[in-house]
């Protein structure tokens, strides 16, 4: 192509072929129906292991998981400790801005799409990218998670309405009283009043003869910082009426952070606050709904606290899009109703299982906030961004639809998919939603997934095969929890967070190694290999191990490097391993199942993770999809062979005219060009 073209990847974790047509063509995701009538699609492996952090890795990198070196969330390199894993959840999921084991763009030592892009001169957009943070790029615009609206990176605590007559249980308790401890109390045309209250709203405080007391904690977390005690004192211009609250830190009235009349709203105030990851900035605004005449009646706003920092390139970004995000929520207040600072109502929830900390409403209103600011700052030529789903529902409600489940109830399947609807519902309008604001005549749009899901019907614990064999031995720790023990293990499991590697615990290699090189590694690998290859499911006969391969069998799937164990496996569809159980220890013996194998009634239910990336089962797969439609893209293009997660890289590059990552393993997919044959 000659000439160049914006580009918008927006990624959906979890997200499979099947979903897409299934509810494109009942009328519940017109976006989709509409990208697929302008557009080509096409099915894509993902490469293996078949999880998030070696897929949004591979996708943005064009390389597979032996080059990239992002081996599931828990990487292991050869001479390390195992119990010493290069950890990327925190990475993927972050509790709160700047927190992370280790990165996914700083393990992986590969030229990233936005980077090939700064080197072209152009201008990437990235939202809530895997990879995309901590930033690789200085060019680059960067905003790790959702913004403002409903992110913990973002939110520092809800916002809290303060009154002297509460209206419910969520609004704050203020008491009125006389000044006391004022050392220069300001001037008042009638005996200013006094009343205090917790900033961070998570005590109430009562007036005693000796000053304000914290009296009730709300969450149990101990002592409330005496430092977010916040006096006010009640003033009156005339002596008609009591007209402004005078808000202070303490008592220092020659330093108030704020004096507000009825309906005024402060300029934003910053503070420090005590977060579990050290002392952080917070801002906000205070807003004075209601002082009475006799000044005993007072309702004060306070928006919700935001940490402006830690999660934006440029820094000042972060402030700008609390900015926005307020008066978003400035401009769709009714009046009469409550105020609003533009944020979701209720705290972010650590979600189950996908480990996500917002609702996927509450991101999807995010993200598209976000990407419709950034993108009407300026020029620019590439936006990633990405959301998280519907890979949480896989894992919680798949198996509600796959009649041999043992969490399978047909007077209930009609529920599970109407939850899925609702789910498939919030990604096309956030599709929609991104598309339409961001979007031209002259972009390309890309919806992307790094794997899909298949239901399960039965868990297995690899490791009591192996350790009948005399290939793997646990001892236990100080805490009585089983660890591996090295003198007697021959084999190290990869299960969980290691994926499906299995490594020979070999001598001059590994740090506490038994195996001699040559013969001996080979051998281990033999009976390895014929062990988990002889494991009978007594209920159908069937081995649940569908492929075990030595790491040199494997390049085909872009297994090799020191990342990838010394065999690789895949469990038959239908099969899952506990992640609840770390291979290597510490392992709470209470969590161990009662048999190796049974039947699987809790815990995840859809699975990605443990499969081969063809596996297929009840009418669901574990493919991911390729959905692109713009200039020059042929329409209603549908491929018959998949592509691998490995070829978007590059067929994105060369559709928009772009350079490729320098390190791209991929394939060029030239069949989705109008004009080409």
């Amino acid at each position: 192509m000659s000439e160049s073209r914006k580009l918008i990847v927006i990624g959906l974790d979890g997200l499979m072929p099947e979903l897409v047509h299934k509810f494109a063509s009942s009328g519940a995701a017109p976006n989709f129906a509409r990208l697929l009538r302008e557009g080509a699609f096409c099915e894509a492996l993902p490469s293996p292991p078949c999880d998030t952090p070696t897929n949004w890795t591979t996708l943005a990198t064009g390389t597979w998981t032996g080059t990239h070196g992002n081996n599931s969330f828990g990487a292991h390199h050869h001479g390390e400790e195992f119990g010493e894993l290069h950890q990327f959840g925190r990475n993927i999921f972050p509790p709160f801005a700047n927190v992370a084991d280790e990165t996914l763009s700083g393990h992986a030592q590969v030229e990233w799409f936005w980077q090939a892009a700064a080197r072209a001169g152009k201008r990437c957009l990235l939202v809530n990218y895997p990879g995309g943070w901590p930033p690789n790029s200085p060019q680059a615009v960067v905003v790790d998670g959702s913004g403002p609206y409903s992110s913990k990176l973002v939110r520092m605590s809800t916002a809290s309405l303060y009154s002297t007559s509460p209206r419910d249980e969520s609004t704050l308790r203020l008491r009125v009283g006389r000044p006391t401890g004022w050392a220069e109390p300001p001037d008042s045309a009638k005996s200013p009043l006094e009343t205090a209250l917790v900033i961070t709203g998570e005590a109430s405080v009562e007036p005693t003869g000796a000053g304000w007391i914290v009296a009730r904690p709300f969450a149990d977390r101990g002592a409330v910082d005496p430092e977010l005690l916040y006096c006010c004192l009640v003033l009156a211009s005339t002596e008609e009426r009591y007209d402004r609250l005078m808000i202070c830190k303490g008592r220092d009235a020659q330093s108030p952070v704020a004096i507000l009349k009825e309906g005024e709203w402060s300029d934003w105030i910053g503070d420090e606050f005590e977060t579990p990851w050290g002392d952080r900035e917070g801002r906000f605004k205070f807003k004075l709904r209601r002082l009475s005449e006799d000044g005993r009646e007072i309702e004060l706003y306070r928006t919700t606290i935001f940490n402006p920092t830690g999660w934006s390139q440029p820094e000042e970004l972060g402030m700008e899009l609390i900015e926005e995000c307020f008066r978003r929520g400035q401009e769709a207040g009714r009046p009469g109703a409550l105020e609003t600072d533009g944020t979701k109502d209720d705290q972010p929830k650590l979600g189950p299982l996908c480990q996500v900390r917002e609702s996927i409403s509450d991101q999807a209103e995010g993200l598209a906030m976000v990407c419709e600011y950034l993108a009407g700052q300026g020029e620019w030529d590439v936006l990633f961004t990405q959301l998280h789903a519907p890979d949480g529902l896989n894992h919680q409600r798949m198996n509600e639809l796959y009649p041999e489940s043992p969490q399978y109830d047909p007077e209930k399947e009609d529920e599970a998919w109407q939850r899925y609807r609702q789910e498939m519902e919030v990604l096309d309008g956030f599709v929609g939603a991104v598309t339409e604001r961001c979007a031209d005549e002259n972009t390309l749009v890309a919806v992307v997934s790094d794997h899909g899901a298949i239901p399960t019907h039965s868990t297995i614990w690899l490791a009591k095969w192996l350790i009948e064999a005399g290939l793997l031995e646990y001892g236990r720790d100080e805490d009585d929890k089983l660890v591996v023990d090295w003198e007697k293990s021959k084999i190290v499991l990869g299960d969980h967070p290691l994926a499906q590697n299995i490594w020979v615990n070999l001598k001059g290699r590994d740090p506490h190694g038994i195996v001699e090189p040559g013969e001996e590694y080979e051998r281990v690998r033999d009976q390895t290999i014929h062990v988990l290859r002889s494991i009978v499911d007594p209920r159908n006969g069937k081995c649940p191990v569908a492929q075990v391969l030595r790491v040199e069998e494997a390049e085909h799937l872009g297994q090799w490097g020191e990342t990838v164990g010394d065999l690789i496996y895949y469990l038959e569809p239908g099969y899952t391993n506990d992640v609840r159980v770390h291979s290597t220890g510490p392992i709470d013996p209470e969590t161990l199942p009662d048999k190796a194998l049974l039947a699987n009634t809790e815990g995840q239910q859809g699975v990605h993770h443990c499969c081969h990336p063809t596996a297929r089962l009840g009418g669901f797969s574990v493919r991911g999809i390729f959905l692109a439609a713009g200039p020059g893209i042929k329409r209603g293009y549908r491929r018959k062979v998949p592509i691998w997660t490995t070829d978007v890289a590059p067929t994105l590059a060369w559709l928009a005219d772009l350079p490729a990552p320098r390190d791209s393993e991929g394939t060029v997919i030239a069949d989705l060009r109008a004009d080409e044959p």
